[in-house]
């Protein structure tokens, strides 16, 4: 499938921002969001045991993570499972689904829509709330 078809129209500036799926947006000139996330990292870091660490070996090889980042193994997954848009079980990470950053998430949601302009209605949710502290990652 050629990549123009991957994107999407939304109306916005995000349609000029992104190639495929994703792009990078740098909220590093946007003090009171930064403080925000800093705020929320500290939080994470201090308040470690109320996480769940299940998916989390911090003794993973570093030989073993690059074979499974690799271009090959990514190569593989595209070749193979041709409808698969999300990570799967492939992990070593932390996850914080059930800690709310409410505040946090309404300040991105309002930064994203001054900086992205939609022309219409857009719905924002926070999804994927994970942490991959070294050596993490997800394929």
């Amino acid at each position: 499938m050629p990549e123009e078809s991957l994107n999407r129209s939304t109306d916005s500036k995000l349609d000029e921002l992104v190639s495929g799926y994703f792009t990078d947006l740098d909220f590093s000139a946007l003090p009171a969001l930064m403080n925000h996330l800093e705020d929320a990292r500290c939080w994470l870091v201090k308040n470690k045991d109320q996480l769940d660490n299940k998916h989390l070996n911090p003794i993973l090889k570093k030989q073993e993570i690059q074979d499974r980042l690799s271009a090959k193994t990514l190569a593989r997954i595209k070749l193979e499972e041709t409808d698969r848009f999300v990570a799967l079980d492939d992990q070593n990470q932390i996850k914080f689904n059930s800690i709310s950053f409410s505040p946090l998430t309404h300040r991105i949601a309002s930064t994203l829509m001054d900086l992205l302009q939609p022309q219409g209605r857009v719905k924002l949710f926070q999804s994927g709330r994970n942490w991959y502290p070294n050596p993490g990652y997800m394929v």
